[in-house]
């Protein structure tokens, strides 16, 4: 994958990522591996309030602001497509 990733930005395109919050951490060494590819994140990392994740919403928050944040510190300044409200329906803070 990382091959074909490599060729993104010498051609001027950007890479579309829909991943869910626990795959935010692959998303963020992507990012620094490759930083002058332009990534849009949608649907705000996917943050997930079922199966193995319910009722644990506090510690799902806190791991994906932590991705969010680093996503946002980073050169390409990843962009986030879609319904930012999108994830608050399952993390709104109490």
């Amino acid at each position: 994958m990382r091959e074909g990733f490599a060729q993104l930005a010498p051609l001027g395109l950007s890479f579309d990522a829909w991943v869910y919050h626990p795959q935010l951490a692959d998303l963020v060494d992507l990012a620094r591996t490759f930083p002058a590819t332009q990534i849009v994140l949608n649907h705000v990392g996917g943050p997930i309030g079922l199966g193995r994740y319910k009722g644990k919403r506090d510690a799902v928050f806190a791991d994906w602001s932590a991705r969010i944040r680093e996503l946002g510190g980073l050169p390409q300044r990843a962009r986030e497509a879609g319904r930012p409200w999108h994830a608050d329906v399952r993390l709104r803070r109490a």
